[in-house]
């Protein structure tokens, strides 16, 4: 069970750009996230302990792809570097073969596999459960904190029909904030076909909130109500006056706990959803029921991007002669870029379009990546 002096010299060379690379990669994905979280503090005047408390849980799962990520790098970097000052050719010729230079890679993949497992489906679901309830205290506190200008952001979604917002535009005058063209529209699913029921036009709107408890609305001026009964259509006119649209809190949230927050559910409640939806013949049942299957076999896949990369970062340091580092990086975002868009398509691909079963929608990237490793493997393998 003893390391080898070549298996220790191996895995030096990987440690500094495997932290340094997860460093990188932890940084990228939290500054989009922090972004919008300090624009919300700045605005929202929010405690500086929730800001932290909420980076922490989002640090718990951007780990979980973070960490593959910068396996890939730093194997490809190191046996990149190797390769290019020539000791791997040196070792080859002292009798080592490829797989014996590839056995400590392949042996920390196997532990990152272990401790991913139980990760994926431990870590990751409470910290999702904690990020969606720390998100939903937030626009509890403040409803307009979700309200973005220039997007479109969820009202809530009932059994048959949701309702999205639009805003074009927003100014805070004396302390109050005020919103410019104001779009609502009500999109109602009927046998799979979605339609535009209600469209809700306003100049301009406000928060309100009750002198006497907690339920706020949001007051639209000058605006009009297009509304389709069966086969007539119909028109209000409130130009002159207002309207009130209830902002339920928990719906308004952009991440929360409901029946369909599938990431966060937990190993067994997860499994009740599957039960639960895999009985009933409904088209809508139906497309939670790969959702959530899809989901499931997701925590079992995604432990094994670090040992798929691993995998295929070894025969691309090889390949990866006389490039340099800068070659070396820009390989390994390719080939992340490529992984996850994969990985993240795996709902699409089984719930939404129906297009795969999830167990390989959900092992679609691996499948893939581990092919493509097996064949540069066997390239560059090969005598020469």
């Amino acid at each position: 069970m003893r390391i080898s002096h070549i298996h220790r010299y191996l895995l030096r060379q990987f440690a500094p750009p495997f932290f340094i690379g997860t460093l990188f990669f932890t940084f990228i994905i939290m500054i989009f996230y922090l972004k919008e979280v300090i624009r919300v503090a700045i605005e929202k005047n929010l405690g500086i302990w929730l800001i932290f408390e909420l980076m922490f849980y989002s640090l718990g799962w951007s780990l979980a792809l973070t960490l593959p990520m910068a396996a890939l790098l730093a194997t490809i970097m190191a046996i990149g570097k190797l390769n290019n000052d020539s000791e791997i050719i040196a070792m080859r010729s002292g009798g080592a073969s490829f797989w014996y230079l590839f056995r400590p890679f392949f042996g920390l993949g196997v532990v990152f596999t272990i401790v991913m497992l139980y990760y994926c489906h431990v870590v990751i679901p409470y910290c999702f459960y904690q990020m969606a309830t720390i998100i939903n205290t937030i626009n509890r506190s403040d409803p307009s904190a979700i309200l973005t200008p220039g997007q479109f952001v969820s009202l809530g979604q009932s059994q048959n029909s949701r309702q999205v917002i639009y805003i074009g535009s927003a100014k805070k005058i004396q302390k109050r904030q005020k919103y410019y063209n104001i779009q609502i529209r009500k999109i109602t699913e009927n046998e799979g076909i979605s339609r535009l029921t209600e469209l809700i036009f306003a100049q301009e709107g406000e928060i309100v909130q009750e002198k006497k408890g907690q339920q706020r609305f949001l007051r639209l001026f000058r605006g009009y109500i297009f509304s389709r009964q069966e086969k007539n259509f119909l028109r209000l006119d409130f130009s002159r006056g207002f309207l009130d649209i209830n902002l339920n809190f928990a719906r308004l949230a952009r991440q929360g706990i409901n029946e369909h927050d599938f990431p966060a559910f937990s190993y067994m409640k997860l499994k009740e959803a599957i039960k639960r939806y895999e009985g009933d013949s409904a088209e809508q049942s139906q497309r939670y029921y790969r959702k959530a299957l899809t989901e499931l076999y997701k925590r079992y896949s995604l432990p094994f991007a670090s040992l798929v990369f691993f995998v295929l970062g070894f025969p691309l340091g090889i390949s990866n002669r006389r490039s340099g580092k800068g070659a070396g990086f820009g390989i390994s975002i390719i080939y992340i870029f490529l992984y996850f868009a994969l990985y993240l398509m795996s709902e699409q691909l089984a719930a939404n379009w129906q297009f795969l079963p999830p167990l390989l929608a959900a092992w679609l990237a691996n499948v893939v990546t581990v092919a493509a490793a097996l064949y540069i493997f066997y390239r560059r393998s090969r005598p020469y």
